[in-house]
This record gives structure tokens, C-alpha cells and sequence, in this order.
């Protein structure tokens, strides 16, 4: 839960750009990567109507929030699969629970002691 914890708070930061990103990132090879990118798509070119001046505050708002909200709805989604499956989250890139490999050489060349994965 931690991840999506983490994106929730990205998007109440503001931070749309980063979850859009982290979301490529997670269904990468799903089939809501198409979702992903239109919402990235959708944002992408809402930044730029309103550097360009082609919207007015409320309708730049407006369309914001429906992205937000559709945002929010995918990761409300993501969420509910999560708890149905919780075996889910060991996929989820930046999980905390990743074991983490450790090597110890010694001497030279290809001489390996051992390997070690430490689940911490």
C-alpha cells in the first residue's frame, strides 16, 4: 500500500507530472497503459493551452480536475486489485519490501564468496 499511499500524496501535492510518470512506469506491458498515456496526452496538452493563453481560469481548472479525478479513479482501481492480490505489490517498482542482493568478492578476477539476498 505504500506505493499508492505515495502516489495519492503526489497528487494532492500537485505533482500530476510525476504520477503520470510513475503510472507509465507500473503498467508498463498492462493494458491500462493506453489510459496512462491518454490522460499524459490530455495534461500535456492542458499545460500548454494555458501557457499559450487559450484558456481562461476556470475552464483551465475545470479540465485539471476532471484529470485529476480520472487519475484518482485509476489509482482507486489499482488499489482495489492490490487488495484482492496482494502479492501485487513485490511488483510494484520502489517497493520496500524488494530483497536486496548483496555480492562479496574476494581476491581477483571472478573469485565470488558468495551471494546473499537479505530481505529487509
Amino acid at each position: 500500500m505504500h506505493y499508492i499511499e505515495n502516489l495519492n500524496t503526489l497528487v494532492a501535492q500537485g505533482k500530476i507530472d510525476e504520477v503520470l510518470k510513475k503510472l507509465q512506469m507500473l503498467f508498463k506491458g498492462s493494458t491500462k497503459l493506453n489510459e496512462v498515456i491518454l490522460h499524459s496526452s490530455r495534461y500535456t496538452d492542458l499545460k500548454d493551452q494555458i501557457r499559450l493563453g487559450l484558456l481562461d481560469y476556470q475552464t483551465s481548472e475545470i479540465s485539471k480536475n476532471k484529470i485529476t479525478l480520472a487519475i484518482l479513479e485509476l489509482i482507486g482501481e489499482l488499489n482495489e486489485a492490490v487488495e484482492k492480490d496482494a502479492t501485487m505489490m513485490a511488483e510494484f517498482p520502489g517497493n520496500d519490501h524488494s530483497p536486496k542482493i548483496i555480492q562479496n568478492h574476494s581476491g581477483s578476477g571472478d573469485n565470488v564468496a558468495g551471494d546473499k539476498i537479505i530481505n529487509s
